[in-house]
């Protein structure tokens, strides 16, 4: 039997942080920059309630690729341990009004509440075939090319089985190279930025990540949320290549790359 779809319960009066995690925190997490991490959340719920009236309910959902196969990366472990043992809520405001919520790793979408994505979190074996910028190199390197660092490692990863050009070195490409990296995130934050705009409990929702990737999105929703989206920028104001579209559309941009 097919299971029924579960939605995420969203409490009336809420505000939602969509968080892109390797954005806002991309460095190793270890026992001894814990407290990064912690002041990292404490600056997002900061943020949140300085741009935010009458919220009763936070939802801090943090999105990366959690799930290697079907289990947990260490960093997704890590993570969840912190926001587990820390106390985050209820928190007290200036004018004493008790704000409730959750801080959680989106391992599922909003409105499929039940499913969970694994596979998140890939790694695989040797470098992809790199491709040389000859005329820029050209200009900056008179190296000739069979000297030329660049030169031998496109050579090195022209194919995974492709053996090392030092002398009676038997490592290939696919030995020497790990290449780690997210799917689905993207999507998967495009889809809950959309469904949280049409949710009336919803009353705020906050985007943390400078992806242009999620400019579709967030328009969109902004659109449909009457103006209520707002992005926090972690780096550079990436989003001045839609200047036009920011200013029509009057969505919020908070520069937070400080």
């Amino acid at each position: 039997m097919i299971e029924a779809v579960k939605e995420k319960v969203i409490p009336v009066n809420s505000v939602v942080a969509v968080v892109d995690m390797d954005n806002v925190f991309s460095g190793e997490l270890t026992s001894k920059n814990r407290s990064v991490l912690i002041s990292i959340l404490n600056d997002i719920l900061s943020i949140i309630l300085e741009n935010s009236n009458e919220v009763d309910n936070i939802v801090i959902r943090l999105y990366g690729g959690w799930y290697s196969d079907s289990g947990l990366t260490q960093r997704a472990s890590f993570i969840s341990q912190i926001i587990n043992s820390e106390r985050f809520f209820p928190l007290k405001t200036k004018e004493n009004k008790i704000i409730h919520g959750e801080i959680e790793l989106t391992t599922s979408l909003s409105q499929v509440d039940n499913f969970i994505w694994s596979n998140t979190h890939v790694r695989r074996n040797g470098l992809p075939n790199l491709r040389i910028d000859k005329g820029n190199l050209l200009n900056r390197c008179g190296t000739d090319n069979r000297g030329c660092p660049a030169h031998q490692i496109k050579r090195f990863t022209k194919r995974k089985d492709k053996i090392c050009y030092v002398e009676d070195c038997n490592v290939k490409n696919e030995d020497a190279f790990i290449v780690v990296e997210q799917k689905m995130i993207d999507t998967l934050m495009s889809i809950d930025i959309y469904d949280f705009s049409h949710k009336d409990e919803v009353k705020k929702i906050f985007v943390f990540s400078d992806d242009i990737d999620l400019m579709p999105a967030v328009l969109r929703s902004h659109i449909s949320k009457k103006n209520t989206v707002v992005v926090v920028l972690g780096k550079l104001n990436v989003y001045e290549k839609y200047n036009e579209l920011v200013s029509k559309f009057q969505l919020r941009i908070i520069d937070n790359s400080e």
